[in-house]
């Protein structure tokens, strides 16, 4: 079938407008992201989280350290389970974790796989990093369509129909990067029923303030 000139111009705009960029637009910002991580020995900020199995919710905010490899330490400072600490020791490979309060004199120890230090949905402490969600959006960008768009002070990219036995029951993801620092600064992740099943929003970010092994200590 052909289309005159005018038709075939129409149906071009409605096919391109609004509609995802190539992922190739992603793998550029992704590339800028991985050199700017390169470049970054730690960092510290604080995380408001949301999760959602099911009818559990959980929320929480919390203060978050990371040095490389892969040093992680986090105090839940509101929401479920408030005082709890939690360090992944990339050397032994484990999760210390211990609860707020006199029931958190004792802490425990255990591989990252262990259920009692996975989220509701299931989660890895030892996947909390940066690195992780350039992977992951890495990962998105060779596999999918990434949409892709910006203003003055962010870049802002979105995937859906997404294997949701890939990333914790994810069918779309939203991702919000800071223009300056290159740094996430919030996902969003939706189950296939349009429903928000985990949102991380990170702030108050600070690199390379030269954290010491100490910092990775119960506080």
């Amino acid at each position: 079938m052909k289309y005159k000139p005018k038709i075939l111009i129409f149906l071009i705009i409605s096919l391109l407008y609004g509609q995802k960029i190539p992922s190739s637009s992603a793998d550029s910002i992704l590339a800028e992201m991985s050199h700017r991580w390169n470049e970054i020995l730690d960092c510290t900020c604080e995380m408001e989280t949301y999760i959602k199995k099911g009818e559990v919710e959980q929320h929480r905010i919390s203060e978050y350290k990371f040095k490389k490899p892969q040093c992680i330490w986090m105090k839940i400072i509101s929401g479920d389970n408030a005082g709890a600490q939690i360090i992944y020791n990339p050397l032994r490979k484990k999760v210390i974790a211990k609860s707020g309060g006199f029931i958190g004199i004792i802490p425990i120890s255990v591989s990252p796989e262990n259920s009692m230090v996975r989220s509701i949905r299931g989660h890895r402490f030892d996947e909390n990093h940066i690195g992780h969600i350039i992977e992951r959006w890495k990962y998105y960008a060779g596999n999918y369509i990434v949409s892709f768009e910006e203003n003055d002070t962010i870049y802002i990219m979105q995937v859906d129909s997404v294997d949701t036995s890939r990333f914790y029951g994810t069918f779309r993801e939203k991702l919000t990067i800071d223009k300056t620092t290159l740094f996430p600064i919030m996902f969003e992740q939706y189950n296939a029923n349009n429903e928000l099943i985990n949102e991380v929003i990170i702030r108050n970010v600070h690199i390379n303030v030269g954290l010491k092994k100490s910092d990775f200590d119960f506080q």
